[in-house]
């Protein structure tokens, strides 16, 4: 690993750094989410997801040490709210 000082003859001597921030990507869809990411987009805490996980509740992928969850969290109310509404019309 090389690694680079800043010194106060560098050209790169007080030299403002800018720190990189995810940008969304306009027209590409999201085909898979992290636990930390999902949970928060759902609302749920991280434990409460992997209970889900667990569970079978949440279709996930392991690559590498990363566990992916493969639906979204909108989809995955919407088929929540699909199947409520399925149970609530078959007991009627």
């Amino acid at each position: 690993m090389v690694r680079t000082l800043l010194t106060s003859t560098s050209p790169l001597a007080g030299a403002e750094v800018k720190k990189r921030t995810a940008q969304p990507l306009v027209g590409i869809e999201r085909v898979a989410w992290t636990v930390k990411r999902w949970s928060q987009e759902s609302d749920l805490s991280v434990p409460t997801v992997w209970e889900m996980i667990k569970r079978g509740q949440l279709p996930s992928v392991k690559i590498g040490g990363r566990r992916l969850i493969r639906i979204s969290p909108g989809d995955y109310m919407d088929a929540c709210a699909a199947a409520a509404a399925a149970a609530a019309s078959a007991a009627e």
